[in-house]
């Protein structure tokens, strides 16, 4: 049997708190993945700043602050996110701040100055001078990547996983269900949205957490084609 303590052995009192940062990452007590971002962001901002020479430096390699920006700012701000659902506006304030940043490196004005520098056109200028194959992409994209990559590593995971224990049933690539939810919150889960992103890659149908759907993604999972 485990008794939770309100104190120290010694009589010193844990200290409470509606928020924690554990491994990079900010827990709290309402499970605010909106707070999580804003608070990520943030933090990114703050290196991003202490960087801002090298950005505003006209000698330096652009090529070079592309991959500094890429191995830097962009590790720092999606370290771990892959592992939550985040909502639509999430995932734009993501990419905005990834828009922006290379806008700055590239020196390239917005479409509201000037209408050719679309989004897809900065994503490519920044691919053809830092990689030259077109790998810098929408963060929300390596994000989804990243979800299907871990999504399948859970799927062939055996049963007695704790980590697939919580996310799908035995044997299946149907989620767990997590019992009822309060009246007007959206259903959006994380392995119903990964479901969708795997599905996607196999088929042109949309997904609708059928039988055969989640039997195919399990095959596709274990044979290693996620």
């Amino acid at each position: 049997r485990v008794l939770f303590r309100s104190h120290f052995r010694d009589g010193t009192p844990l200290n409470k708190t509606h928020d924690a940062t554990y491994l990079g990452n900010n827990l709290n007590y309402a499970v605010n993945i909106a707070r999580e971002v804003s608070q990520r962001i943030q933090d990114t901002k703050r290196t991003w700043l202490r960087l801002d020479s090298l950005w505003k430096d006209p000698s330096s390699n652009p090529k070079w602050k592309l991959l500094i920006y890429d191995a830097v700012i962009r590790s720092k701000l999606l370290y771990s996110l892959e592992t939550v659902h985040l909502a639509g506006t999430l995932r734009k304030k993501l990419d905005a701040f990834h828009l922006r940043g290379l806008r700055k490196i590239l020196r390239m004005q917005t479409t509201y100055v000037n209408r050719q520098n679309t989004n897809q056109r900065v994503h490519q200028t920044a691919s053809d001078i830092a990689f030259q194959s077109g790998n810098v992409k929408p963060f929300t994209e390596l994000l989804d990547e990243r979800r299907i990559k871990l999504a399948g590593h859970i799927l062939r995971s055996p049963n007695s996983d704790p980590l697939r224990q919580v996310t799908y049933q035995p044997d299946s690539a149907e989620p767990v269900e997590i019992g009822k939810r309060r009246i007007g919150r959206p259903r959006q889960q994380w392995t119903f949205r990964s479901n969708e992103l795997i599905h996607s890659k196999l088929s042109h149908t949309d997904y609708r957490g059928f039988d055969v759907q989640n039997h195919n993604i399990l095959t596709a999972a274990r044979q290693r084609r996620v």
